[in-house]
């Protein structure tokens, strides 16, 4: 199985094989015995894998790790996601 990493109900999911396991060990991914996933709510650990990750996944570390608040959920636009942002000065 290939790696992959989802942006999920508010948290990263790293979805691997057995074999594969380490990889979101090293990156500080935690496993999620109940669910079976390897799961994380921090952007830092995610984009330690960023080579893995679907574009929502890739969208959701630059914006938290750019330290722009996402507002709402992504929305669909004509085929094309659009994203709401909410900017504070």
């Amino acid at each position: 199985m290939r790696v992959k990493v989802l942006f999920r109900d508010d948290e990263f999911v790293c979805l691997c094989s057995y074999e594969d396991r380490l990889i979101p060990k090293r990156a500080r991914f935690w496993w999620d015995g109940q669910r079976k996933l390897w799961v994380s709510k921090s952007a830092k650990c995610a984009a330690r894998l960023m080579e893995y990750c679907n574009e929502a996944a890739k969208r959701t570390i630059v914006d938290r790790l750019s330290g722009l608040p996402t507002m709402g959920v992504s929305q669909s636009f004509n085929g094309r996601i659009a994203h709401r942002y909410k900017y504070t000065t």
